[in-house]
């Protein structure tokens, strides 16, 4: 008879998006992949870049598996030097201001004023 505690289920560990700032404008995402690998499993990791120039604006987002290891990797990177600068990790926020993806609600009509307002009243 097999043993069915031998392939035991693993728990899904939900992904919790890192926001890494002040980053060397010169670290690679495979630089990145290999420091945050070593804390947790690392899902996306996104660069940010310049659209135009293609170089780094210094931060990024990484996705880990799991609020322990998140927490993990933010106390173990916060404030501490990566290739020269200090970083700062925490846990990315959703993204809020006039940039944001939203449904808008339907805009107003606007009434016509002026000439047009008057050609239309009196049918000129």
């Amino acid at each position: 008879m097999k043993n069915e505690t031998s392939n035991p289920v693993k728990p899904f560990l939900a992904p919790v998006t890192l926001y890494i700032g002040n980053l060397n404008y010169k670290i690679t995402e495979k630089q990145l992949r290999g420091i945050f690998g070593k804390l947790a499993k690392v899902g996306r990791l996104k660069l940010v870049v310049d659209p135009r120039s293609q170089k780094s604006k210094g931060i990024a987002f990484v996705e880990v598996f799991g609020k322990e290891n998140a927490q993990k990797a933010i106390k173990t990177l916060d404030g501490k030097r990566l290739d020269g600068r200090t970083a700062k990790v925490s846990i990315a926020q959703e993204r809020k201001g006039p940039f944001q993806k939203t449904k808008s609600p339907p805009r107003k009509k606007k009434k016509p004023s002026g000439l047009a307002s008057l050609m239309k009243q009196k049918k000129i």
